[in-house]
């Protein structure tokens, strides 16, 4: 029998998953921001701090919070292992395992894109392997977690 959602459950996934998505925003701006800095565009040379600091700032708030929610999201579902089943927290993995393979892809789409016109620079190809790595960190640890020890299996 598949528990009942809980309203904690539900705000508990709810704001993992905004932490995720904004802390993966937020990685991939403060990496091209990096990229940016050390490969400049001739066109547009001008740098700000903020480029940066904003990203930081944002991950410094956002990482500790996804930790503390997945957290307790893992000790209920150890308690109640039942609770792995939730309907939240499926359309969760599957919705994030569809974001990260769409990126990935559009991403691969872009590539090839840019290189079969000619205009590939290495300033692109960092961002691209940027948003691929992290697309596909967060793709494997979700699909690893849809089949892991601590989620019954589906039948």
């Amino acid at each position: 029998m598949t528990p009942k959602t809980t309203p904690k459950d539900f705000f508990v996934y709810l704001g993992a998953t905004i932490a995720l998505y904004a802390g993966a925003i937020a990685l991939v701006n403060l990496f091209f921001a990096v990229i940016d800095s050390a490969l400049p565009d001739a066109l547009s040379p001008y740098f700000t701090p903020s480029a940066i600091a904003w990203p930081l700032s944002i991950l410094l708030v956002l990482i500790p919070l996804l930790y503390v929610l997945e957290w307790a999201a893992k000790r209920d579902m150890k308690l109640m292992p039942e609770k792995a089943e939730l309907w939240v927290r499926r359309w969760r993995i599957f919705l994030t395992l569809f974001l990260a393979g769409a990126f990935i892809a559009g991403d691969l789409i872009a590539v090839i894109n840019t290189y079969l016109g000619g205009e590939i620079t290495a300033r692109f190809v960092w961002k691209a392997l940027v948003v691929v790595v992290v697309a596909g960190v967060i793709f494997a640890y979700y699909l690893l977690e849809r089949f892991s020890d601590v989620a019954p299996r589906v039948r």
